[in-house]
């Protein structure tokens, strides 16, 4: 194994490149072993928490490939191909995957070397899509060649898309699910960071959001990716990240996450809105998210046309089956009429509602989650989450 095969192109991405950073350093680089080239490791493989590369063909081509080729590579990571494959054929999977990234690079500006597959009619299509595309031609091919012959073959990409796997056995669905749900919290991270410095990769958000949304997720797995995208994160270049160096062979910056701070709780007790087993619903796998987000303090509320008394509990103790009050009209204008009258400036304001009552001009400076409990009406700002049963 080696620990600085890709050393340099690591500085350079470091250096232009702050999104595709953050997701480089949660990978484990190796180089391949003999029996891995043997076996058709031509170039580089990823299955999604490490990167194989073959030492022979890296030595060959320049810097700038080899940061592209990094940054292909992450690609298949943030957009989950080694574990959304399913059941289709894994070479024409690993064909789609690569239109799929090699035209979102083309388009932040990477030099496409002529052999990548890059059709940029497929610019912005899931790989699900391009699949049933490239799918489709091949049944047509096939078609018109009937039993003589065959039509021109598709370009095939690389075989570099493994499935993740531990001590020799394919990931469990639960194995599978814990690795999307952080993949998903790493890229909302990786997302907001970039864009605090004005450099997210074109199409990265709209892309990501689109390649999520096929995967069928409860929504308290939707808030807890949520919360963990807001806890800051930075690079201290005083301090030496360790374990980039051991795995990596790069000096690198420590990155490290702070704790969230203050967060907002609102509770709708208007006649039309919440019953208590939804209550109760979400108060159970708020409570979880809590423990685990470790704010400073959870402030508690509840509101109809006004907003009710408040309480400061700790993390993991929500109760909102026992102390629910109001039950009149809504208007969400009260709420952060409260938190200003109170000074408080939240990481995070969860509103748990349905969305129907007057709502206010203008988005306050802080994120706000509406917990929506129908999903009848869009949100004037803000992260919708849909509280299904």
């Amino acid at each position: 194994m080696s620990t600085n095969i890709a050393s340099a192109a690591a500085v350079r991405l470091a250096l232009g490149y702050p999104f595709w950073t953050e997701v480089f350093y949660s990978m484990t680089i190796h180089e391949a072993s003999p029996e891995q080239v043997a076996a058709g490791l031509e170039t580089q493989a990823t299955d999604g928490r490490n990167l194989w590369i073959n030492a022979a063909f890296w030595k060959t081509i320049a810097l700038e490939q080899q940061v592209a080729e990094l940054v292909h590579e992450l690609g298949h990571k943030i957009f989950l191909h080694p574990t959304r494959r399913g059941s289709r054929d894994p070479k024409l999977w690993n064909t789609a995957c690569d239109h799929a990234i090699n035209t979102l690079m083309k388009k932040n500006g990477f030099t496409i070397p002529p052999d990548w597959l890059c059709n940029m009619q497929y610019d912005g299509w899931l790989a699900e899509t391009i699949y049933a595309d490239l799918a489709k031609q091949e049944k047509e091919r096939e078609k018109d060649g009937g039993g003589a012959g065959q039509g021109p073959q598709l370009p095939k990409g690389r075989q570099d898309i493994k499935e993740p796997s531990q001590d020799g056995q394919p990931f469990s669905p639960e194995q599978i699910a814990a690795f999307e749900d952080q993949v998903k919290a790493l890229v909302d991270r990786a997302i907001a960071n970039a864009k605090a410095m004005g450099k997210l990769p074109a199409g990265m958000e709209q892309g990501t959001v689109a390649a999520y949304q096929p995967v069928r997720e409860p929504w308290y797995n939707h808030l807890h990716r949520y919360m963990q995208s807001l806890r800051p994160s930075h690079y201290d270049w005083a301090r030496i990240n360790r374990r980039a160096m051991l795995t990596h062979g790069v000096f690198a910056p420590l990155h490290y996450s702070e704790s969230l701070g203050d967060i907002a709780v609102f509770i709708d007790t208007s006649g039309s809105c919440v019953s208590k087993a939804q209550q109760a619903q979400f108060a159970g796998h708020l409570n979880a998210i809590l423990a685990e987000a470790k704010p400073q303090h959870v402030h508690v509320y509840y509101f109809d046309t006004q907003v009710y008394p408040g309480e400061v509990i700790e993390p993991g103790e929500l109760d909102v089956v026992t102390k629910p009050r109001g039950g009149g009209g809504t208007s969400f204008v009260p709420i952060f009429e409260q938190l200003d009258e109170e000074g408080i400036v939240p990481a995070v304001c969860i509103i748990l509602t349905d969305l129907e009552g007057r709502l206010p001009p203008h988005a306050p400076d802080y994120p706000v989650v509406w917990a929506d409990v129908w999903g009848r009406k869009p949100a004037p700002f803000g992260e919708v989450i849909r509280v299904a049963d």
